[in-house]
């Protein structure tokens, strides 16, 4: 057997493009892996340039202070792609700087230099003073070559009076950077240390002035203005303890590793994961308990630094990890929690973390794509830490919570009673001639109170029905969401297979079947919506209401049934804004009780489907807010205008009549008053309540 030429693997340009274009989701993510580079080469400043790149053809430079590359380190490392220059963990060299190397593998470097038509690569390194090291990366060439070692590469060196560190031009961008882009690409850079002001020692600037606007925003401390700090610690043994403190900075809840599971049968079981710190700090956001603490900023100002800086964090070896914490990725699940557990849990939108892990082991896996880490056994333990440390404080606070409550019942008993001490003792000081009059008067108040009270407990027994009623169907609608979801996806199947199969196949009745089946499940998976948003925690909170605002939300929500009863609704409303003070909570059930109550109307009382019709109305009144609903039904028959109100009593078959006590109660409660006409404008029910305005200048519009 005769011996060949020895030869080797070969593979076409091609999969440069596949690596490279295909591999990284978005550019600001190639960018970020530059930076990334410059952190491991010990840079102390990276700038990251933007020329022209609002239109395709645009150009990217990337300049560091780093330490630079020689001949042999651009050969051995820069130009090797699909490997790492950094050692495993039991190998690992720092830097001279004493960072631990974040970059990887050369894919996400490939992503940003395959941005344009052309990379040029310029470096000046530390070993080799007044020499700069230069080489281009022409991708046309290789777009036409037939393998990639067909295209000479040459490394060029020539004499230079400036200082170390390494520039990347990267011309005729492909593509143009959005809004979005360049929103993404500041955000990164700024949590890649702040805001928790970490000392990486590292300073990456974007010259945007979109990363100006971020940057002035990120780096204002708001701290002060939690309202809890979680601070968790996972030991190297994988033992779990956490404390929290309150806003004055006391220690109000500590737990061991037992209690941390929460589960008896995971007690003792260690984390699997590596040793990691967990910082939370959770806000406040309702204005009332917001002025209570004096801060030095506005809830304004809280609320739009949430809205970038917001989320918890990853950070690994000092640097933050793409996607965790990044806007939308609730990784931790943190809004579910909230919505299933309540306001004592804490959400993406009213809290700001970081879960800090060194990993000197290498237990956390980098995804080729450089977004985030595979999900191994030391990925998802390190998230059970997370998740159980929020799930502990949620169970502490809700404890204590319930604690006050009963706390509070037991003190208003006593003091109850010790009022009613304090006036028979100041009774038997009265004279005589006197007392039995002041008696009489103090019975009789006493009656008074009594009947309010009594009146009070029959409403508490009320509501405490509804709420039951409430979340058992907000239960019911959020299962009732996956069978619903299962059969959209199982007729958009079908309609897409007899589409293919062809008129041999399908008829004018068996499309319209499936045409009737997918709009069926669309009303039900609104059915079903409708209570899962309307018991959303947050609309409880009190504050200052745009009334408007609901009122279209309202409406949005609704939609799916008046569409369904071919119901038109007509909106007046006064130009502007006009504020109540109060809850959304509460302005929703004045007006889904008002609209469904007039869609039955109208529906039941309206033969011809084109001719139903609800209006709406807002204007002031002397300083006052007036809202009107009206409808073409039939009319309020067989109940006085007293009736309507009290529970129980409807003209709906099957009714529960309780829609119009809520209504009424809800109007008590924002200050205002209501009123119905059997028979108004429009021939249905019409309903007029009167809400004060908070502040608003009504004189323009009180003509």
């Amino acid at each position: 057997m005769s011996k060949l030429d020895q030869t080797h693997l070969r593979f076409a340009p091609d999969i440069l493009r596949r690596l490279g274009e295909e591999l990284i989701s978005s550019p600001y993510l190639g960018i970020m892996e530059l930076v990334r580079n410059a952190y491991d080469a010990d840079a102390h400043l990276c700038q990251i340039e933007l020329i022209n790149t609002e239109e395709v053809g645009g150009t990217l430079r990337v300049l560091d202070d780093g330490i630079g590359m020689d001949e042999q380190a651009i050969n051995n490392g820069w130009l090797v792609l699909g490997s790492s220059n950094k050692k495993v963990a039991s190998e690992r060299i720092k830097t001279g700087l004493g960072r631990s190397p974040i970059g990887d593998k050369g894919l996400g470097r490939l992503a940003a230099l395959r941005m344009g038509s052309k990379a040029t690569m310029r470096t000046r390194p530390t070993s080799n003073p007044n020499s700069e090291y230069s080489i281009i990366l022409d991708w046309e060439r290789y777009d036409s070559a037939e393998t990639v070692d067909d295209v000479p590469l040459t490394i060029t060196e020539s004499r230079t009076s400036k200082l170390q560190g390494t520039e990347i031009e990267i011309a005729d961008l492909r593509t143009k950077l959005t809004q979005r882009d360049i929103e993404q690409l500041s955000r990164s850079l700024l949590l890649m240390s702040d805001p928790f002001g970490t000392e990486l020692g590292f300073n990456p600037i974007l010259v945007a002035p979109q990363y100006r606007e971020l940057e002035k925003l990120v780096k204002e401390s708001y701290f002060s203005g939690a309202e809890y700090r979680l601070v968790a610690i996972l030991d190297q043994d994988g033992k779990a303890s956490a404390q929290v403190f309150d806003w004055k900075n006391d220690l109000i809840f500590v737990s061991n590793h037992s209690e941390f599971r929460g589960k008896k049968s995971l007690t003792n079981v260690p984390y699997q994961a590596p040793s990691a710190v967990f910082e939370l700090w959770e806000y406040h956001l309702s204005g009332e308990r917001f002025s209570v603490r004096d801060l030095p900023f506005t809830l304004g100002q809280l609320r739009e630094w949430l809205k970038v800086a917001g989320g918890v964090h990853l950070y690994q070896r000092g640097v933050r990890v793409h996607p965790y914490g990044d806007a939308g990725y609730d990784w931790l699940d943190m809004n579910l929690s909230r919505a299933k557990r309540g306001e004592e849990s804490p959400s993406t939108n009213n809290s700001i973390g970081r879960v800090v892990v060194s990993d000197e082991e290498e237990q956390l896996i980098s995804k080729t794509d450089r977004t985030g880490f595979i999900e191994n056994e030391a990925f998802m333990e390190l998230k059970a830490f997370a998740v159980d440390a929020l799930r502990w404080m949620g169970r502490k606070r809700v404890k204590a919570a319930e604690d006050r409550r009963i706390a509070n019942r037991t003190d208003v008993t006593h003091q109850v009673t010790e009022a009613q001490t304090k006036i028979e003792k100041v009774l038997e000081a009265v004279p005589a001639t006197y007392r039995q009059p002041v008696e009489n008067a103090v019975r009789d108040y006493a009656f008074v109170r009594e009947q309010e009270a009594k009146a009070l407990r029959e409403d508490i027994q009320l509501y405490r029905t509804l709420s039951t009623v409430g979340t058992t169907v907000a239960v019911f609608a959020h299962e009732a969401g996956k069978p619903l979801t299962r059969i959209n996806k199982a007729s958009s199947r079908l309609e897409k297979i007899l589409q293919i199969k062809g008129s041999l196949f399908i008829d004018e009745e068996m499309a319209e079947l499936v045409e009737t089946i997918k709009n069926s499940a669309y009303s039900l998976q609104s059915y079903s919506n409708l209570p899962i948003q309307m018991l959303k925690r947050s609309k409880r909170n009190v504050g200052i209401i745009d009334v408007h605002y609901v009122l279209e939300g309202v409406l949005s929500m609704l939609a799916p049934f008046l569409q369904s009863d071919k119901i038109s609704v007509q909106t007046t409303l006064i130009h502007g804004t006009p504020k109540i003070h109060g809850s959304i909570a509460a302005l929703e059930c004045i007006f889904v009780n008002l609209i469904t109550n007039a869609i039955h109307a109208v529906v039941y009382a309206r033969g011809n489907i084109y001719d139903r019709c609800i209006l709406i109305r807002t204007s002031y009144q002397a300083q006052r807010l007036l809202i009107q609903f009206l409808d073409n039904g039939s009319g309020i028959n067989g109940l006085s205008k007293e009736e309507i109100w009290l529970p129980g009593r409807t003209t709906k078959e099957n009714g529960l009549g309780l829609g119009l006590t809520i209504v009424r109660d809800a109007v008590l409660d924002l200050r205002g008053t209501i009123d119905v006409q059997s028979a108004g404008e429009t021939g249905g029910a019409q309903f007029s309540i009167m809400l004060p305005v908070k502040e608003e200048k009504l004189n323009a519009y009180s003509q």
